[in-house]
């Protein structure tokens, strides 16, 4: 009798989630606009630096790296934190293995596909995707750290290892030091680990991540620490008003929000799974590596929810958390626990993916008047080619040794302008009264142009844009223009997102 060889259906399973999930994000990422931080992001990496204002280098690295393969495309600026989101979907696949055997994989894999936070976070160029792919090795290597004896050299290498993993981890986003808090308590805290902590290699692994992320540190030194002070601004500066009360109220509401955003991130009852295995995880008899994970993804969200006491915060901020529990959750349902609700939780999620992919292709296939969730991403290519024009007809008409500049005031703006200008030239970010940012630590407009020079504006389109020009022109011989241009998406002409006015200032007078 022939015997027929046992397939691993669980294995099968997660494979094909996985490349489901790789090739959808792939799809979205070739398809979808660039975001406004998304060219921000972009015109970081045509500046290559060891820092940048708001974040350490990785995210420019990784989109140099992709357009130099597929081109100054929404595609090229995607495909290197596409690439790390998948990285990251692997590891994280394999920590599920790692707790729970093929099973508890298979469940990862689905969870992780049905995560919003995942499936569309992973899709746009932002520091998440970096932080997401650093964070899942360094787990993976810490895991298998803990999975050898104290002092063996296979403990030592995979120490070392996750050290250089968490130094790629603190050149992506700085709340990767987080990553290292959490893996310190959950290693202290258990019996059966603390004994790595008398032994060298933990210690190692954490010069090493300095090292790697040293020209981090020393550019940031070389700036007045101004990346370190914005983001200690931006996430724990306080923002309470006068008043006991008003102030109890601004905090509760701002961690409502964050809450609520954090059950959006993951979908409702994913975020139910998602607490309970965490809970799980933390029960005395649990294995080892669900209690690091546990504590990590804790340790992450516990602060943000200290920093919504003092400041609003912001949902993607969790992300990286959501997909750590994300195996805890694979362990949790490959047990038997919350078996009858996994699959209703992994549908919900996977059905508010479906809409808002259905939102980001036509808002009105939803309801008349639904939210769009590519709103800011669209027009730029009209307003782009509008700008060129503008350009081009004054370089014409002007003498040959006047240059045409262009400039906007915000940084959103500008890199959306500086990408879609199809020669995509240098553009200014005035900033006047805007945010600080990484235009303000480039050449400006002053600092580049010469006596003559001509420069095309683009504002918004209203009394504060109209405004600006004032300011601006009164250091110009002339102006003309104030052509408006309605920014829309190319199948509803009628109907517009925003507006912007194009002006041309003539003869700079260099004061």
């Amino acid at each position: 009798m022939t015997t027929i060889p046992h397939r691993p259906r669980p294995w099968l399973i997660a494979i094909i989630v996985t490349v489901f999930g790789a090739g959808l994000r792939l799809a979205l990422a070739a398809w979808l606009p660039l975001f406004p931080d998304e060219t921000y992001y972009w015109e970081w990496s045509r500046h290559l630096a060891p820092g940048y204002f708001d974040h350490p280098p990785g995210i420019a690295l990784a989109i140099r790296a992709g357009t130099a393969v597929a081109g100054t495309t929404p595609l090229g600026v995607r495909l290197g934190p596409w690439l790390a989101g998948t990285l990251a979907v692997i590891c994280t696949i394999w920590l599920g293995y790692s707790l729970g055997g093929p099973r508890a994989a298979m469940w990862t894999a689905i969870v992780t596909a049905c995560l919003p936070a995942a499936a569309l976070g992973l899709v746009v160029a932002t520091p998440d995707a970096i932080l997401a792919a650093a964070m899942a090795i360094t787990l993976v290597c810490v895991v298998r750290a803990i999975a050898h004896p104290p002092g063996s050299a296979a403990a030592a290498v995979a120490w070392l290892a996750s050290g250089a993993a968490l130094g790629v981890a603190f050149l992506s986003k700085y709340p990767a030091v987080l990553i290292a808090a959490g893996v310190l308590l959950a290693v202290a805290a258990h019996p059966q680990l603390r004994a790595h902590l008398r032994r060298p290699p933990p210690y190692a692994a954490a010069v090493l991540a300095v090292v790697i992320s040293a020209p981090m540190i020393w550019w940031n030194a070389g700036h007045d620490w101004v990346s370190f002070r914005f983001q200690i601004h931006h996430g724990l500066t306080s923002s309470r008003p006068d008043g006991a009360a008003a102030w109890l109220a601004t905090a509760l509401r701002q961690e409502l929000s964050y809450i609520g955003g954090v059950a959006v991130l993951a979908s409702p009852l994913l975020f139910g799974l998602v607490v309970g295995a965490v809970a799980l995880a933390l029960r005395p008899t649990t294995p080892p590596p669900a209690v690091v994970l546990a504590v990590v993804a804790l340790t992450r969200l516990a602060a943000f929810t200290a920093s919504a006491l003092r400041h609003s915060v912001e949902m993607n901020w969790a992300a990286p958390a959501l997909l750590c529990t994300a195996p805890l959750v694979g362990w949790a349902v490959a047990r038997g626990w919350g078996r009858g609700w996994a699959p209703a939780a992994c549908g919900l999620g996977f059905f508010m993916l479906t809409v808002t992919v259905a939102l980001a292709a036509n808002p009105s296939a939803i309801g008349p008047g639904t939210y769009d969730p590519v709103a800011r991403a669209v027009g730029w290519e009209t307003l782009g080619a509008r700008v060129a024009a503008v350009r081009v007809a004054d370089a014409v008409d002007s003498p040959l040794e006047r240059r045409v500049w262009v400039a906007a005031n915000r940084y959103q703006d500008a890199s959306e302008l500086a990408f879609h200008i199809p020669d995509h030239p240098t553009v200014f970010a005035l900033n006047i009264a805007s945010r600080a940012n990484e235009y303000d630590l480039w050449p400006s407009f002053e600092a580049r142009a010469r006596r003559g020079d001509d420069l095309v504006l683009v504002v918004d389109d209203d009394s504060a844009g109209v405004g600006l020009v004032d300011r601006v022109a009164s250091h110009f011989a002339s102006r003309a223009g104030g052509e408006r241009i309605a920014l829309h998406r190319p199948d509803a002409p009628t109907d517009p997102v925003t507006r912007r006015q194009i002006w041309l200032l003539r003869d700079w007078s260099a004061r």
